[in-house]
């Protein structure tokens, strides 16, 4: 089998084309209509990844979501997608450890390519989040420093890596959950309203999904000992010039929980 998928739904006929599409596509598949069965199914049938919807009498998707994770374990690091016939909740789970969130009527094509690639960042992340020797390693960037980061990307995919590129803060901590990158790079900014490093890395710490994933901030020279404030100062890149921040990082893959990740 590819991989056993929970789905959640009050609604008989979902649960039906939602198993036919996925048992289609040689996925093992458990169905609930109710919240508080799907708890006590995760727990006999393990599943690789969970499909909820929001609204459902007696335990709403939301109230699930927050007594699965409180379960703690594995219950605390299943992805998870959320779908809705209300299109606009999708906002209201931006901060939450999703794998994503999909309105309803659900785009199939695009479904399952979800679950495949949620499936797939779960076996990663089963394994330690590190690739191993010979391995591609992945990258998570973000930032508002284009040149550096351009030069960045550069030297890090001439070393094997495939790099990510976000586009703030909260771009950045949707593709962490979603992506699973072996470690991830992002720049204090003075200007938290352009770049809000710090509410970034609040999430990256406090989500499950997360927090083991390594991280290093990249900033100017002037601004180090003010990010020595809020981060671990050997994790700092502090550069003056562009050959200095791709030198400082070079040195950065070879210490021990970013060399794990390193070629």
């Amino acid at each position: 089998m590819a991989g056993k998928v929970l789905i959640i739904d009050d609604e008989p006929d979902i649960l039906l084309v939602l198993k036919a599409r996925l048992e289609a596509a040689q996925y093992q598949v458990v169905t609930t209509q109710n919240g508080y069965e799907a708890l006590e199914k995760f727990k006999a049938e393990k599943p690789d990844l969970i499909v909820t919807d929001v609204m459902m009498p007696g335990m709403t998707g939301y109230e699930f979501f927050e007594a699965l994770r409180g379960l703690g374990g594995e219950a605390s690091l299943v992805p998870v997608i959320v779908m809705s016939a209300r299109g606009s909740m999708g906002q209201l789970f931006d901060k939450w450890a999703i794998r994503c969130f999909m309105p309803k009527p659900l785009d199939m094509p695009a479904f399952l390519r979800e679950v495949e690639a949620a499936i797939a960042s779960r076996a990663v992340q089963e394994k330690g989040l590190h690739r191993k020797p010979g391995e591609t390693g992945k990258v998570l960037m973000a930032g508002v420093s284009e040149y550096e980061m351009r030069n960045m990307s550069q030297f890090l995919e001439s070393r094997g890596f495939i790099v990510l590129q976000a586009l703030d803060e909260r771009d950045a901590a949707k593709a962490a959950r979603k992506e699973w990158p072996n470690f991830i790079l992002f720049e204090y900014w003075e200007d938290d309203a352009r770049f809000d490093s710090l509410a970034l890395f609040r999430f990256l710490t406090a989500s499950p999904d997360t927090k083991n994933i390594p991280c290093a901030v990249f900033c100017n020279a002037a601004l180090r000992l003010d990010a020595a404030r809020h981060f671990t100062n050997k994790n700092i890149l502090g550069f003056t010039s562009v050959k200095d921040l791709l030198q400082k990082l070079e040195v950065l893959l070879r210490l021990p929980e970013f060399k794990r990740s390193g070629p």
